[in-house]
């Protein structure tokens, strides 16, 4: 099986430049290894099961392959071009994807003729302040349960922490991070830090039960927070991140954020 993208045109691409400076050094050749994506054609290569199925298709000679992957939440279309060797900022921005399409429930043979909507992952950097502060009980860090010493000894940190964002953040995100969080500390991650939304904020707290005698509606996405540290690198460089999933990676596997905290929060 093999596909082709039509319409990543470079009149298209610079329209989308922002003018207010917020684009990255590496817009440039950001943008030139995207629009030589046009036209190419991508055939089948593997197929990956994991926690999610994943097919991927790459073109030839090389330039760039596509992901389909296939979960139970969102699946969708991921469209990366191939990272340079060295070392450096457009590296860091071609390991993740350029585009991607969400597949409808029903829509997958839409896919083959030209149907879905493709969205850009464009080079643009938003920062903003998220307040975060804690709430619930307090429980032992990770540090204490494991009997390290010294300041560690006898630390606590919160069950539930609040995060709210300003309005105008809303607009550059996936979706509104607001809401509380509940640390589940036995989930083998970094630091024991994973955290996962459990309500929005000044709301219940959802167990996760379907009340009432209607129908159920669909259960929204999952949101978490936690800390998500890179392959190898100074630890004082990891962030924590906001995600639709905390899984564990395959090599070369890059987790989509939905927004990332400064190191060292």
């Amino acid at each position: 099986m093999t596909l082709r993208l039509k319409g990543f045109t470079p009149e298209l691409i610079a329209a989308m430049k922002p003018k207010d400076g917020g684009a990255t050094i590496e817009w440039d050749r950001w943008a030139a290894a995207v629009t030589a994506l046009r036209e190419k054609e991508f055939r089948f290569l593997t197929l990956e099961r994991t926690r999610v199925w994943t097919a991927r298709y790459a073109t030839s000679p090389k330039g760039g392959h596509l992901e389909l992957i296939l979960d139970g939440i969102s699946p969708e279309w991921r469209l990366f071009a191939d990272a340079p060797a060295e070392k450096g900022p457009l590296r860091a921005l071609l390991t993740r994807p350029v585009a991607r399409m969400a597949v409808r429930p029903g829509a997958m043979a839409a896919l083959v003729d030209g149907g879905g909507e493709w969205e850009l992952c464009l080079p643009v950097r938003h920062a903003f302040e998220a307040t975060i502060t804690g709430a619930g009980a307090k429980v032992e860090t990770w540090e204490a349960r494991i009997g390290l010493q010294g300041k560690h000894a006898g630390s606590l940190r919160w069950s539930h922490v609040d995060v709210s964002i300003p309005e105008d953040a809303k607009q550059h995100l996936d979706a509104d991070i607001s809401g509380r969080y509940k640390l589940l500390d036995k989930c083998g991650g970094a630091r024991s830090a994973l955290h996962k939304r459990v309500a929005a904020l000044g709301g219940a707290e959802d167990d996760g039960s379907s009340g009432g005698g209607g129908a159920a509606e669909p259960a929204a996405p999952p949101l978490f927070l936690f800390q998500d540290p890179t392959r190898c690198g100074d630890p004082e460089d990891d962030s924590f991140v906001f995600a639709r999933e905390h899984r564990r990676l395959a090599f070369n596997e890059q987790r989509v954020h939905i927004a990332v905290l400064d190191e060292g929060w």
